[in-house]
């Protein structure tokens, strides 16, 4: 029987109730490429299928073994407690399996303490930042597990510019297996917005060259964690204790490869702070470093963060697309999106400044892109009606009076938007414009009041129809959260009035309703990225 065959059947085995865990509990999975965890009440338990990815393999029983013990003794520091220890899974003649059986041994599986989901990292920024003293506990643990990580002449050479630049090549040359000319389908990301990244991570090099040196040669090359993101961290209050007073377990590094493992402590947490943008929590990731690089007295951090952030999304979007490649259907499309989207950050990361000009009617989408946008790019969202309400000095949910929208108004607040645009563009930043901007020439006037030498300006046009217009806006009306006062008789009377953007007024990104939002964010970073 073939491995992967062998592999089907013990699946079957290990989402039977009573197999693992108690006969009550119910039995979920997570697969990776690599390994399914298996869930049930108290109980974690990973076993690592029979494959050869190139970069790791597991094809035999005896590299099974030692990647499980392996897993056992590199988790003991950030995760105590966490991983209990190696158990045998064996098969009897009757071809029924068992944990610890008296069979033939057909695999191992790491045993381990469930961690409760509701801590995880990657769920609670779904619904909320991390608190000051969480944060701090996080920052904490991590600058004091790389202050004791092992090093060696071995694992600093790991670290060199010329290793550097190495991985990071290698890295961007099997992602783009999965670029196309446009983004659609199995093209992730566009072989332009590959280029523009590759361009800009050699540079980055060849810009810090001597720093990314100094520091391998001065023991900031670690043997470190080597898959640090918000998914392999988990606040658990059974862990607190007087050293960990947040709970903060760090579980799942990278056993297969120590090569891996050997990092710049600054891609370390560039990995991390990449998994917090990609939750759209940028500002997080930027405070983290921030805290980091003052816990340690390592500026350098913060240096090297923006290279490392994008080499880490780039991996997580490759690692989708491959996931995308290997299932169909429904889940075929999720991952291939969430590929998407890393790509998209990925690329972000090198763009320069540039101009988004958000327009469309009410209820078009454009704000809910608009935060989708700033979030892979780090732009500075400009929203109109934020700033009628600041100028009103009123709260962003207080309703304001005809008056605020005459057009004397509006030009106010165009003119305050175009004045911070310019600052944020001074300061090297991207901007969003968010507004309504219905006309042509009200389109050109904004971008000619924020227009500068060598800035690359993209107008997004959103737009929906009229039954999906009226439920949105509906919607937005009865949370009470969105600044924007529009109804759909506002709609309705700016409808006849608006003038859809064409190719004459630059280069254009249609945004409609059908299609997906991390498709329509990549096309925008593909048109802001240099040819």
């Amino acid at each position: 029987m073939s491995g992967a065959s062998l592999h089907d059947e013990l699946h079957l085995a290990m989402m039977r109730p009573g197999f693992f865990a108690p006969a009550s509990a119910e039995v979920t999975c997570i697969a990776t490429p690599c390994s399914t965890i298996y869930l049930a009440g108290e109980v974690a338990v990973k076993v690592k299928k029979p494959v050869n990815l190139g970069y790791l393999d597991f094809s035999t029983l005896e590299a099974r073994k030692a990647a499980a013990d392996a897993e056992i003794t590199l988790n003991a520091d950030l995760a105590p407690g966490v991983y209990r220890r190696v158990a045998r899974i064996t098969r009897d003649r009757t071809g029924g399996f068992a944990i610890d059986g008296d069979g033939e041994v057909v695999n191992h599986a790491v045993v381990m303490r469930r961690l409760p989901a509701a801590g995880m990292l990657s769920a609670i920024l779904r619904e909320r930042d991390l608190s000051e003293d969480e944060l701090e506990a996080l920052v904490s643990r991590l600058a004091a597990f790389h202050a004791r990580a092992a090093r060696s002449p071995e694992v600093a050479a790991l670290g060199s510019p010329d290793a550097v630049l190495r991985e990071l090549r290698e890295n961007l040359t099997e992602a783009q297996a999965f670029a196309g000319e446009v983004v659609q389908g199995r093209a992730v990301w566009s072989r332009r917005m590959a280029r523009a990244l590759l361009a800009w991570m050699e540079d980055q090099v060849r810009r810090h060259h001597a720093l990314i040196a100094a520091r391998a040669e001065g023991g900031r090359v670690v043997d470190g964690h080597g898959d640090l993101h918000a998914g392999n961290i988990c606040f658990d209050p059974r862990a607190c204790s007087s050293g960990n007073p947040a709970g903060v377990v760090i579980y799942d590094r990278l056993e297969f490869r120590a090569d891996f493992r050997a990092r710049d402590v600054a891609g370390e947490m560039g990995c991390l702070a990449a998994s917090l943008d990609a939750s759209g929590r940028r500002g997080l990731g930027d405070d983290l470093l921030r805290r980091y690089a003052q816990a340690t007295g390592d500026p350098g951090v913060l240096t090297l963060a923006p290279l490392w952030r994008a080499h880490y999304a780039l991996v997580r979007a490759k690692v989708h697309a491959l996931r995308a490649a290997q299932v169909s259907g429904q889940e075929a499309e999720d991952e291939s999106l969430l590929a998407t989207e890393r790509a998209a950050l990925a690329a972000g990361y090198a763009l320069g400044p540039g101009v988004v000009l958000m327009c469309g009617l009410p209820g078009s989408g454009k704000s809910f892109i608009a935060r989708r946008i700033a979030a892979a790019t780090g732009a500075e969202w400009l929203r109109a009606d934020e700033i009628r309400k600041g100028l009103a000095g009123v709260r962003l949910t207080d309703r304001l009076a005809p008056e605020a929208y005459t057009p004397a108004a509006a030009q106010s607040v165009y003119d305050e938007l175009a004045r911070r645009a310019r600052g944020a563009l001074a300061g090297g930043r991207s901007v969003i414009l968010d507004a309504t901007l219905r006309s042509p020439e009200a389109r050109a006037a904004m971008l000619a009041s924020v227009a500068r030498v060598g800035v690359p300006a993209l107008i997004v046009h959103c737009h929906a129809g009229e039954e999906e217009t009226r439920s949105r806006l509906a919607r937005r009306a009865g949370e009470g959260r969105d600044p924007s006062d529009a109804t759909f008789a506002v709609y309705r009377a700016m409808r006849d009035e608006f003038i859809p953007p064409t190719a004459s007024e630059g280069a254009i990104v249609n945004a409609g309703p059908d299609e997906a939002p991390q498709r329509i964010v990549a096309r925008v970073v593909h048109a802001l990225c240099p040819d």
